[in-house]
Order: structure tokens, then C-alpha cells, then sequence
């Protein structure tokens, strides 16, 4: 049975709306930068949704900044270009000037390791 504090406690830990539609977006934003960073882009535009499927109701504009802090953070330059509608930038990582650009290895793509059972 539940007591009044357990009842306090989890109503007071449950995420908000607003912390709910952040857990949202914040990885398709991700996914978004990471396919454009792939394809040698140095710059995409992100349009973070009015109304989401599996999220209640939330301030728009709140999670907008919560979105573009968190982007700020990761050293990306953010731009607005209108309200929920970003352009962000990166910076090409430098590269090293002593050794030729012929002597450096790119790794394109790596099999997954496989996992194999324990022997008992």
C-alpha cells in the first residue's frame, strides 16, 4: 500500500511535459546532425515539432531553448533562422599539418563484434 509520502515522492520525480518532449527530440536532433556531418556537410537545419505523438502537451517555446542550449553546449554555433527552425554549424575537426594527408587512415565502416556465449 502506498503512503502519502511514497504518493509525494513519485508525483514529484515524474519528468514534466516539457522534459518529456525534450527526451524526444533531442535524439532525432542528434541523428539529423550525425547523417549531415556524414554525408561532409558542415552545417544542417533543425525543426524541432509543434506537437509530438507520445508526449503530452508542452511549452514550445521553452523546450526550443532547452534544445538550442543544449546545442550551444556541444560547441556547435546555433542560429535562429525562425522560432523552432535552427541552422547549426560545426567546425571541421583541424588536421594534423606534420604528417600528409595520404599517410592518415579513415575508418568508413567496421563490422560489429560478435558476442559469443560463455562455456561453462
Amino acid at each position: 500500500m502506498l503512503t502519502r509520502n511514497d504518493m509525494t515522492r513519485l508525483a514529484t520525480s515524474l519528468p514534466t511535459a516539457n522534459q518529456m518532449a525534450f527526451d524526444i527530440i533531442m535524439p532525432n536532433v542528434n541523428k539529423q546532425i550525425r547523417a549531415a556531418a556524414v554525408s561532409g556537410l558542415d552545417h544542417c537545419e533543425i525543426d524541432v515539432p509543434t506537437i509530438l505523438d507520445s508526449a503530452p502537451a508542452f511549452e514550445y517555446d521553452a523546450v526550443c531553448r532547452q534544445v538550442q542550449e543544449t546545442l550551444v553546449k556541444g560547441e556547435f554555433t546555433v542560429e535562429e533562422k525562425d522560432v523552432g527552425l535552427f541552422r547549426v554549424a560545426w567546425e571541421e575537426r583541424a588536421q594534423r599539418r606534420d604528417v600528409d594527408e595520404s599517410d592518415q587512415v579513415k575508418i568508413v565502416y567496421t563490422k560489429p563484434p560478435r558476442r559469443r556465449k560463455k562455456k561453462r
